[in-house]
């Protein structure tokens, strides 16, 4: 799943395009791969340098996430938050955690 661009994800254009097709069919394919997200546990870092860890329970069009389980690491210190809002402004890199080996979606 390294090929995963949210912030790119094309929209369709103006009604009449010989790219409406292309365009569907590429925002088809993103909302698929972003539901295959869903209930899977995932690390962000944000602008900030801090690092977030939890499951992934929705998503909206600012690519604000909602985690469940989260915990939050920094140079410190680790704390439980439990469940936390992700401004998607903030966020810098997503990756996922299968089985303790990660995988880059996007920085």
């Amino acid at each position: 799943m390294a090929d995963l661009v949210v912030a790119n994800a094309p929209t369709p254009s103006a009604a009449g395009s010989d790219n409406d097709g292309n365009a569907a069919t590429a925002v088809v394919h993103a909302r698929l791969q972003l539901r295959a997200l869903l209930d899977r546990k995932l690390r962000l870092q944000v602008s900030d340098g801090r690092v977030f860890a939890g499951v992934l329970m929705c998503l909206d069009r600012a690519r604000n996430l909602v985690l469940a389980g989260t915990e939050e690491f920094n140079l410190e210190e680790r704390r439980y938050i439990g469940l936390a809002m992700i401004p998607g402004r903030h966020i810098v890199r997503v990756e996922v955690e299968d089985d303790g080996a990660a995988n880059t979606l996007f920085t």
